[in-house]
């Protein structure tokens, strides 16, 4: 399959381009452009390179090579591959999984000399053969999980061998020359270390309009004979600076307002404040920042706090450093909206949590129906201003799938009511979201929830008799297919089928939903958390544990429900002490929620395995007591088999939990 000609894949290091040229298959330049796509792309290159060491096409596993990982974040990946060195590795692992095999969509690449069409009103995407999709997602093969990662490129399936494969940089006309890499390597160190000290990348300025650095500055001194002047203000100006910036840390501010290191581009949204004095505009107020969040959690780039956190500052006053604190990020948003008759007014600003600085502040006075349009623009100046670029299919997916603002509210009214899990308010929301898809029939995200709802009542018992319940099963999945008909990509539709299948247990198709959606969108933290349940359910704890750990960095202020996976998968691991600790907060949160009876015997119970496994059988006695009396077959083993068989794909997990509480006392 190889053309005439040496060298038919070639990894271009120095314009971060990787070049295939297979005879029958593919004969296409890829371009890794922004920080983010030169990070993988140097990953490829490092799994080439560590192959060619061995002399073979072989799976490499990566924990060995930590520290060239987190050197090639730091520098040409601008650390777009993580923020923090613990998360690379998972984060690889899943774009190694979904992004890079994903030829049509090209999340990190561009495909040169081809432009991007719209595929069906879905989204911008490339026109491929699904043969050439094939051999191009076949060349990204994994294996293990997401902390032991072991990556292959398989160019073994184009016939082409190792020695086909070179990796170049610089301007070196030899392909063929071995040490690319390892020069690669060194000037990516040496960059690092002639990184310039701090008071040298900061102005120094003498006059309005003029700034000269510091080396500059020194050097005019010293034409003017006065180096020795300038040394000593120099001296004394650091010294000044240092004690003054002591100062206004530990003295001048209160504790609560010291800043904790937040990751690089992270953002809360915080609720929009409605000015109208009308409680109906509420949710043109709420709105806002529900869709720029969810807007913003499209991109990979960006770490953006979920709603249900940010609304905890609704209506109290904001003091900008202390909730960058407490949600531990750089950035905050905040806004303001006021509507009279037709006319919409939208204030708004990014802030700098930091400084305090106001990186951008702006006010839209518009037109009501342009609701939306308004929307969009805040997000992509966010976007500006933060330094982060799209691809064309991420500007695409960014727009709310939707243009009709009278269908947008019933959507959002709806969405309320389906979080109450009553009978009667999901009546009402199935009423609202057929006026929406009535107003909208191409409103995508309506017809999901609407499915969502329908099946519901199936699924939660609610239909008066059996003929209605499979009526309302089949109408579920009926409009939700019929959501991703209309947009494959839409997160609504994706999560709402993998409730479905996880439901029914069809394990592989729901995780084909999930994987789908979190490409769709990284930062969503209900996608998240469904991973974390289906990771438990197969069995995966180690995994089920990474994506519930990211859930409560998004979410916060989370739920106990969302504790839940994650301290199950923290117990199955045999990490007894962490999973006790959840469990832990689990129950103070349930506190606050009034947390049914049942659900507390269930903690319990579990908190009883995580005792047991500690070897504090005493304890662990105690918990089963405890749930006993909150309900009577809380703890029973009987209970909890027919509770956690119906979790498990591997029933052989379910005894796991049955013989400990059986050590522990519970009752057949």
């Amino acid at each position: 399959m190889v053309k005439q000609g040496k060298n038919p894949i070639k990894i271009d290091l120095d314009q971060f381009k990787l070049h295939i040229n297979i005879e029958h298959g593919l004969e296409l330049s890829f371009h890794f452009g922004s920080p983010s796509r030169r990070f993988y792309l140097s990953v490829v290159a490092l799994v080439v390179n560590e192959m060619k060491k061995l002399g073979k096409i072989t799976s490499i596993p990566l924990e060995q090579h930590q520290d060239t990982l987190a050197l090639l974040n730091e520098t040409v990946g601008g650390a777009a591959g993580s923020s923090k060195k613990e998360n690379l590795l998972p984060r690889i692992y899943r774009k190694w999984k979904i992004a890079l095999p994903n030829l049509e969509g090209a999340p990190l690449f561009r495909v040169l000399g081809r432009t991007k069409e719209y595929d069906d009103g879905v989204g911008k995407t490339y026109r491929f053969s699904e043969e050439e999709k094939d051999i191009w997602a076949n060349l990204f093969e994994y294996k293990g999980s997401e902390e032991n990662v072991r990556l292959r490129f398989s160019v073994d399936k184009l016939g082409v061998s190792l020695s086909d494969v070179v990796i170049t940089y610089g301007q070196d006309p030899n392909l063929d020359d071995v040490n690319a890499w390892d020069r690669f390597i060194e000037g990516l160190k040496k960059s690092v270390e002639d990184k310039p000290e701090l008071v040298d990348e900061y102005p120094v300025r003498t006059e309005p309009g003029t700034a000269v650095s510091g080396p500059d500055k020194l050097s005019r001194f010293r034409s003017l004979g006065f180096q020795k002047t300038a040394l000593i203000v120099f001296a004394l100006l650091l010294v000044g600076f240092a004690a003054a910036m002591i100062w206004r840390t530990y003295f001048g501010q209160p504790p609560s307002s010291r800043r904790v290191v937040a990751d690089r581009h992270s953002i809360a949204v915080l609720p929009f404040t409605n000015m109208t004095g009308e409680s109906e505009k509420e949710y043109l107020a709420d709105g806002i920042s529900e869709n720029i969040i969810t807007a913003l959690a499209k991109i990979p780039d960006i770490l953006v706090i979920a709603r249900n956190s940010t609304f905890v500052y609704k209506g109290r006053p904001l003091n900008i450093r202390q909730i960058a604190e407490e949600l531990r990020v750089q950035y905050v948003l905040e806004g303001a909206i006021q509507a009279t008759g037709n006319r919409l007014r939208v204030t708004t600003q990014l802030v700098d949590a930091d400084s305090e600085y106001h990186l951008w502040a702006e006010s839209f006075d518009r037109d009501l129906r342009d609701f939306f349009a308004v929307q969009d623009e805040i997000t992509l100046r966010v976007l500006k201003e933060l330094q982060v670029k799209l691809t064309e299919g991420e500007s695409i997916r960014l727009r709310s799938d939707t243009k009709n603002l009278d269908a947008w509210i019933c959507f959002t009214k709806a969405r309320t009511f389906y979080k109450t899990f009553r009978k009667e308010e999901y009546a009402k929301g199935i009423k609202l979201l057929e006026c929406a898809v009535e107003l909208d029939p191409e409103y995508a995200s309506a017809w999901a929830l609407l499915g969502l709802f329908h099946y519901d009542f199936y699924r939660r018992g609610w239909s008066d008799a059996s003929e209605f319940a499979a009526a309302s099963r089949k109408r579920g999945i009926e409009l939700v297919d019929k959501a991703l008909e209309m947009d494959e990509y839409n997160i609504t539709a994706l999560n709402s089928r993998a409730t479905m299948y996880l439901h029914k247990r069809q394990w592989d198709n729901a995780l084909e939903m999930l994987e789908k959606s979190i490409a769709a969108a990284p930062g969503n933290s209900a996608t998240l958390g469904m991973l974390s349940k289906h990771k438990f359910c197969l069995g995966k704890f180690e995994e089920a544990i990474e994506y519930g750990k990211e859930v409560i960095r998004l979410d916060p202020f989370h739920s106990s429900w969302q504790l839940w996976y994650l301290a199950r998968a923290y117990n199955w691991s045999g990490r007894y002490k962490e999973g006790l600790e959840v469990y832990e907060r689990i129950l103070k949160l349930c506190e606050k929620e009034n947390c049914s009876k049942r659900a507390l015997a269930s903690v319990h119970s579990e908190m009883a395995m995580s005792y047991m496994g500690l070897g504090m059988e005493e304890e662990a006695r105690t918990q089963i007591v405890e749930s006993m009396r909150l309900h009577p077959k809380g703890a029973s083993l009987e209970e909890r088999r027919n509770y956690f068989s119906k979790k498990f794909r591997d029933q052989s997990h379910v005894e796991k939990i049955v013989d400990a509480l059986r050590r522990a006392g519970a009752p057949e």
